[in-house]
């Protein structure tokens, strides 16, 4: 994954339209790839008790490079090359510190068990998995958080108010994250809520 971050990064940086949207893609699907892998390797890495600052580090990160991307563009005074350069740094900087990482690391520990206590899995499941990892971060995550001034255009929002409103939005996130870090929550209640919390706010922008 932080190859396609570093190579999706360079690639929006052109000024052309078919380099924005291979880049953009590039980029998503390995941060889709990372979102979803960092919690078996936390998982694995990382003592019980370090876990929730672990993962309340990583949802700041990803909050704050969304509230970057929405943020560069609402300014408005920068021209189009330097502001590629700036809205891609939230995923080239993270790209280049990974390949560091796996390139000074020194070895990895592995654990041999015998043939017989293997699982061999099947390969179509993975598979799948990639590509839905993949149609995630590259249509759906882009969509919805990074681009999401054009839903809330298409609900009859003033463009000017769809900016402020996307910065808002990861804005909120990152509010709600430093709100939440000392309260215990499990895993059925923020599912649960936070779907009807998106319902509550999707009707009322309807109406």
């Amino acid at each position: 994954d932080s190859i396609l971050l570093v190579i999706g990064s360079i690639v929006s940086i052109f000024p052309r339209w078919w380099s924005l949207c291979v880049g953009r893609i590039l980029i998503g699907i390995g941060a889709g790839i990372g979102f979803i892998t960092c919690t078996v390797l936390l998982y694995d890495t990382t003592p019980y008790r370090y876990r929730p600052s672990a993962y309340f580090i990583f949802a700041l990160l990803y909050s704050f490079a969304l509230f970057l991307a929405n943020l560069i563009p609402l300014i408005g005074i920068f021209n189009y090359s330097l502001m590629s350069l700036l809205t891609i740094l939230p995923a080239f900087i993270p790209g280049i510190l990974y390949l560091l990482i796996h390139i000074l690391a020194s070895s990895t520990d592995f654990t041999y068990i015998s043939e017989k206590n293997i699982l061999v899995m099947p390969q179509r499941p993975f598979t799948f998995c990639y590509l839905l990892m993949a149609l995630n971060a590259s249509i759906g995550v882009p969509l919805y958080q990074s681009f999401s001034s054009v839903i809330f255009t298409s609900l009859r929002v003033s463009a000017q108010l769809a900016l402020y409103l996307s910065t808002l939005y990861p804005l909120l996130q990152l509010l709600l994250l430093f709100r939440v870090r000392n309260t215990t929550l499990r895993r059925r209640q923020l599912v649960i809520g936070g779907y009807a919390f998106a319902i509550v706010i999707f009707a009322l922008l309807l109406t």
